[in-house]
């Protein structure tokens, strides 16, 4: 496993040009942050779940830290695999996670009656990556504690901005802050560190 701090670890794959991770934090109870899109679970998920010697049965919780398709398309598939596992998410975003429809309306397509939309191309590949809607099963809206266990517990933080409701995660004990794209200074990196 490749631990980033006690009881963190990042998955960490390729997206295109781009590096992608997801995080799994576990003491007696598991937590992955993100999903992916539709096919991450199946490629890199499951198989860091297999290598490290865990079974994403017993994962508890899942939280998706923003309506974006690369972090939540995988729902369908971690569902299948961890299905008693609680999906969560904060409330501004839970609508657009939980509808694949809507968020491609709302979130992707808004911008095409000013004539720029996605090429045809793009939103193929958006609407695949995406993955059937998956239900949340609690929404968050930031300053929630969640107690891992004894040596274990995050805090959920509210990081507006990307999303309107980005979420986050502060483990104080190794100050380790978890923030998906609430910060991506310069702009999305590809391999090669270029924009």
């Amino acid at each position: 496993m490749s631990a980033v701090a006690p009881g963190i670890h990042r998955i960490e794959s390729v997206l295109g040009p781009r590096p992608f991770s997801q995080y799994l934090l576990g003491d007696e109870r598991w937590l992955l942050v993100d999903t992916g899109v539709a096919t991450t679970p199946a490629e890199v998920i499951l198989p860091f779940f297999r290598d490290s010697g865990l079974d994403p049965s017993a994962l508890d919780l899942v939280l998706i830290s923003h309506a974006d398709v690369d972090h939540f398309g995988g729902n369908e598939a971690m569902r299948a695999a961890a299905p008693r596992a609680t999906f969560c998410a904060h409330a501004a975003d839970a609508p657009w996670i939980q509808d694949r429809e809507l968020i491609l309306r709302e979130r992707y397509g808004w911008y095409e009656d000013y004539g720029i939309g996605y090429p045809p191309e793009t939103s193929a590949w958006l609407r695949d990556a995406l993955g059937a809607d998956v239900a949340l099963d609690l929404e968050l809206v930031g300053g929630e504690r969640l107690r891992l266990g004894p040596r274990l517990t995050v805090e959920v933080l509210h990081l507006p901005g990307h999303s309107p409701g980005h979420l986050g995660l502060w483990e104080p004990a190794s100050r380790t802050a978890i923030v998906q794209d609430a910060v991506m200074a310069r702009g999305l990196l590809d391999t090669d560190g270029k924009v």
